[in-house]
């Protein structure tokens, strides 16, 4: 719905925004770079 509307998202939990976005990348571009609140810093 996001991708097919042009929308961006902001994780907003730990998991989403480390370990899901690392496992399927394929949803990175749903997200804004720099929009990773709770990311480790690499």
């Amino acid at each position: 719905y996001a991708r097919d509307n042009g929308y961006r998202v902001i994780p907003s939990c730990p998991y989403i925004a480390g370990s899901f976005l690392e496992r399927f990348p394929e949803y990175r571009d749903l997200v804004d770079e720099g929009e990773f609140p709770f990311a480790e810093k690499s």
